[in-house]
């Protein structure tokens, strides 16, 4: 069921609504619940980056990226998206903040990041992901939520 756009943010000293952030050995994980599809991507985006991005106050130097991946299965898809906006903040120099999905299914996502290059106004408060891993992977429906949960590699 798509229920449209979701969008998710970056929050200053605390977790992205709908997600926690855990420990798991050297890596760090978060979990994601969210009332859709759409939701739980844009929702994974910012638990992701807020893992080591400070929130960043709005600046006349954002800069939006569209991103749009396809795979086969949604667990596929949501790391093909986490990996995408992995892989363009790196090579924009962009801490990304906030995240839009438009919409999402078993194989396809279209959505839009946003953020500033990294200095005085978005700075890296944490280790750098470098991965997102398959390990533990899980993106799927309970009740009327999506739930996901993701480990990366620091």
């Amino acid at each position: 069921m798509n229920v449209g756009v979701a969008r998710a943010r970056i929050l200053q000293n605390r977790p992205p609504v709908g997600v926690r952030l855990f420990e798991h050995t050297a890596d760090l994980g978060i979990e994601i619940w969210a009332p859709s599809l759409e939701g739980c991507f844009a929702r994974a985006a910012a638990g992701m980056f807020a893992s080591f991005v400070a929130s960043a106050p709005r600046s006349g130097a954002e800069q939006s990226v569209r991103v749009e991946v396809r795979a086969d299965g949604v667990e596929e898809l949501m790391l093909a998206w986490l990996e995408e906006l992995l892989f363009v903040s790196e090579v924009k120099g962009i801490a990304l903040h906030l995240f839009e999905v438009q919409s999402a299914t078993a194989s396809h996502a279209v959505g839009l990041a946003q953020g500033s290059e990294f200095g005085p106004v978005s700075t890296q408060v944490g280790p750098v992901i470098k991965a997102v891993t398959r390990h533990e992977l899980e993106v799927h429906r309970t009740g009327k939520y999506w739930r996901a949960r993701i480990i990366f590699d620091v």
